[in-house]
């Protein structure tokens, strides 16, 4: 990320410029595309709320590489495929939601 991403809209930092949180207000903003990779390089990334937009493909699975993890809201959009696996491991999880998607499989739960 630039130097100013902590100044962009609906991103929340802390922790020296970290990025701590990205969350689009509930009724969404047009995003259109597929969840970056690159989210999971977002090392002190607590929360992601991308709900009501156009995302397509699937969940990636370094999203859920993120060991400080609370919230992970992805509801109405065109989400495909199955959920990671790697959901289960996601100590710090709090809160996922992923309904009115075309996702398929159970959600894992913790060893």
């Amino acid at each position: 990320l630039n130097p100013n991403h902590c100044e962009w809209a609906f991103v929340t930092c802390k922790d020296e410029g970290h990025v701590a949180e990205i969350s689009f207000p509930r009724f969404g903003n047009g995003l259109v595309g597929t969840i970056p990779t690159q989210l999971g390089e977002l090392t002190k990334l607590e929360g992601v709320y991308l709900y009501s937009n156009y995302l397509t493909g699937p969940i990636p699975s370094q999203l859920f590489e993120l060991s400080n993890l609370e919230g992970i809201g992805l509801s109405f959009n065109e989400l495909t495929g199955t959920i990671p696996s790697q959901l289960g491991r996601l100590a710090s999880l709090e809160f996922f939601t992923a309904t009115h998607n075309n996702l398929t499989a159970t959600i894992p739960t913790q060893p």
